[in-house]
């Protein structure tokens, strides 16, 4: 059945990824080697998707080769065994399955010396030197012969006895399965010149085998199992269902998994059963535990894949160019270059795929490479601190603590005082809702837990919480910011007028400001909307009696050196480069990507809003001399 066929597969891809065990790139099939990476495909999901598409096509126009013009899916179709009652799609998927590993690999279809066959012979080339027709006419007389092993004259050499004898048996093995284990070893015996008989040197060569460990039971035995598992999980894990106390040991060494079904723990108890059977170990054995290892994550990048794609061209370019040592990031490409081995007929396409992987690595775990230096291994970095909490508790947190908000801070929403005595720590925010002051809380509480921090009164290893410097934002709009302008040019120009002056704001601003010679009302106009814009962000209220001494005292108000207009100019660039899918050619200069890579994200934020803090952000930089590099 196809469920129980995917079951072995993936009971041997299991296995495989446990054990770390790959088919080399440049070794026989039958030799596994150890790998550090998981395999992961060059091509997008997209352009596999097209090729899936076009095998496809191929095959309902009869294999037609105005479909298939460079012979690839013709060429592979005859290496892939067939499977009985296969489907067109899944041949497809094999197919391409098959010529994605190539791609990835390096491997082309029509190089003979390096493409794996899938075959239970032992070592040798790997591709066979008979055509698909041969190998079927093969297959026939194998099966005549099993159908009448009596009947010399239907293996007039002998070899079906003779590798029918070598070849071990396996339980509930069909016919047609033995036929095609004995077409498979004796087309292997023909490419190797080989001849097989009862010696013992022949015999030998097939225990140099390397095989994918496949389960000593039957499909039918191994649901039999799962079956007496599920009822022995629903059955309330009786002891009668369980005589040997097998599964209860199992249950007990498995990890639970959230949410899983009976059914599904039901496999998983099956599986671990299946596994200890096949390697002679018992459930009893206490180190069995040490036998499981947990596998590492897959590592994932912090850049784009538009970025990364970036690089590669880059690197491409580069390598087109003769590898030149200067210029750009010449000098990083050239040390990676060195410092990865070389492979056999690599494109330069997959190299440079190589060397952007090496280098993207480099940015996640934050090394830098030292051009003088000698090249070291590579370390394994500390991993980012990730909250011990899962989403679930954490919102159940945050839900608490909005509701000790919502009940006027009541002692009996907070049983233990935590939240009590953190809203007392964190200092409020003008206009802050109960939603964002709850997250507050629980950020802060998680924080504390993560690093084993009680937030008792008397603690006295709780460290304060330090004001982290900030670039300064207005709070007020562009659009704001520009009315406010207009308005103080109006009075100016007005004669400086009450009426256009309700509050008395602009005349007490420019009676503090000092006068500068030859200077525009444009100008002046500017100067004391920036100077109110100060005074607005830090809480200054122009009738608190602050004088032109005061000023003088402080530090230096921030003033921007660009004008409104300039600044709108800025945020609407912004905002069309973010339209545009961050497009490169409408940020020639690199800043908007950079500074959109350094501030942190907010949620639920407009692109308007995010255009605003990146202009903002772009202008401080600006005003005090620093580069967004």
């Amino acid at each position: 059945k196809l469920e129980d066929r995917a079951r072995d597969i993936e009971a041997a891809l299991d296995w495989m990824r446990n054990k770390g065990v790959v088919v080399g790139d440049d070794q026989a099939p039958s030799e596994f080697s150890k790998v550090g990476t998981v395999p992961i495909s060059r091509r997008t999901p997209e352009k596999r998707m097209e090729d899936l598409a076009n095998i496809m096509a191929w095959m309902r126009n009869n294999k037609s080769e105005s479909a298939d013009p460079s012979g690839e899916f013709k060429r592979i179709d005859q290496l892939l065994p067939k499977k009985r009652a296969q489907s067109q799609e899944d041949r497809a998927r094999e197919i391409e399955g098959a010529l994605d590993w190539m791609r990835n690999t390096g491997v082309a279809p029509f190089e003979d010396s390096d493409m794996p066959a899938v075959s239970l012979a032992p070592e040798g080339d790997g591709v066979s030197k008979r055509t698909p027709e041969q190998r079927a006419k093969d297959l026939r007389d194998v099966m005549n012969w099993m159908r009448n092993p009596q009947d010399e004259s239907l293996d007039p050499t002998g070899d079906f006895r003779k590798i029918d004898s070598i070849l071990p048996k396996k339980r509930g093995q069909s016919k047609r399965e033995r036929a095609l284990e004995i077409e498979n070893a004796l087309d292997w015996v023909r490419d190797t010149s080989a001849f097989p008989g009862y010696d013992s040197e022949n015999v030998s060569d097939f225990t140099k085998l390397g095989s994918i460990p496949v389960s000593r039971r039957s499909p039918e035995e191994r649901e039999d199992d799962v079956n007496d598992i599920l009822s022995w999980i629903r059955g309330e894990k009786s002891d009668s269902l369980d005589p040997t106390g097998e599964f209860k040991r199992i249950d007990q060494l498995l990890p639970r998994k959230k949410k899983q079904t009976p059914k599904s723990r039901a496999r998983d108890m099956e599986s671990a059963l299946d596994w200890m059977r096949n390697n002679g170990v018992s459930s009893d054995d206490v180190d069995i535990v040490d036998k499981f290892n947990k596998m590492s994550s897959v590592p994932l990048s912090r850049r784009s894949p538009e970025e990364r794609k970036k690089d590669v061209d880059d690197i491409m370019a580069w390598i087109r160019n003769g590898k030149p040592e200067e210029g750009g990031e010449s000098a990083t490409f050239k040390t990676i270059d060195q410092m990865l081995p070389t492979k056999q007929k690599q494109s330069a396409k997959d190299r440079a795929q190589e060397i952007e992987g090496a280098l993207d690595w480099m940015r996640n775990n934050n090394v830098e490479l030292d051009m003088d230096a000698d090249v070291l291994a590579f370390q394994q970095q500390q991993s980012i601190p990730l909250s011990r909490r899962t989403p679930e508790e954490r919102k159940e947190d945050v839900n608490s603590a909005l509701n000790w908000l919502r009940n006027g801070k009541s002692e009996d929403l907070d049983p233990t005082g935590e939240f009590s005595r953190i809203d007392q720590m964190l200092p409020t925010k003008n206009g802050q809702s109960n939603e964002e002051r709850a997250r507050q809380i629980e950020g802060t509480v998680d924080w504390m837990r993560n690093q084993g921090i009680k937030s008792s009164e008397d603690n006295e290893d709780l460290p304060g919480f330090e004001k982290l410097s900030s670039v300064p934002i207005s709070m007020r709009t562009p659009e704001e910011r520009t009315a406010d302008v207009d308005k103080a040019l109006n009075w100016l120009r007005n004669g400086k007028q009450d009426s256009e002056d309700p509050n008395g704001d602009f005349k007490r601003i420019d009676q503090l400001l000092p006068k500068k010679k030859k200077q525009t009302k444009e100008e002046r106009a500017r100067e004391i909307e920036r100077a109110l814009d100060w005074m607005r962000n830090n809480g200054v209220a122009p009738e608190d009696g602050i004088s032109a001494d005061d000023f003088s005292r402080l530090p230096s108000i921030p003033v921007t050196r660009r004008t409104p207009e300039e600044r709108m100019n800025d945020v609407d660039s912004i905002s069309n480069w973010m339209r545009n899918g961050k497009d490169s050619s409408m940020d020639p200069t690199g800043e908007f990507k950079r500074i959109d890579q350094m501030l942190p994200k907010k949620k639920g934020q407009k692109p308007e809003g995010r255009a605003r803090d990146i202009e903002s952000a772009l202008d401080w930089m600006r005003n005090k001399g620093v580069a967004p590099d």
